[in-house]
């Protein structure tokens, strides 16, 4: 029996299976590094978005809260007859007081509020339960 034996003539093209395992070693490296930059960009800009742009919900019912307490009229104290105004018109109402040369609260001094209507007598006032407004005189 005799062998087929051939002899190969050829060797293997070494310096292109080195310029091959180079440059996909590159590429593998530059994938991971883009990839990386990719990831961190993205995880900036999410705790971006998550950290800056959108209030928390606690916030926003605080601002809500705090804007209705001085948009609205309602009772401080009821039994005492003591009412909150919108600062607005507490504004309005002082800059005239101002200009009319009254500085502060004085004794005897009726302040006009929506809902109490004062009654001369035993001097008290009484209060209504409807917030009707009364124009300032």
């Amino acid at each position: 029996m005799e062998q087929n034996k051939t002899i190969e003539r050829e060797d293997v093209n070494l310096p292109a299976v080195i310029a091959f395992g180079i440059v996909t070693v590159c590429l593998v490296y530059l994938s991971v590094v883009g990839l990386m930059a990719l990831y961190y960009k993205v995880q900036d800009e999410e705790y971006k978005r998550k950290t800056y742009s959108e209030k928390p919900l606690a916030l926003i019912n605080l601002n809500a809260e705090q804007e209705k307490l001085l948009t609205e009229y309602r009772w401080v104290d009821k039994h005492k007859g003591i009412a909150a105004i919108p600062i607005e018109e507490a504004i309005k109402l002082t800059v005239e007081d101002i200009s009319r040369g009254i500085t502060g609260w004085q004794p005897g001094r009726e302040f006009p509020t929506k809902g109490i209507n004062s009654q001369k007598g035993a001097g008290e006032s009484q209060v209504e339960d409807d917030m009707t407004p009364q124009k300032r005189e």
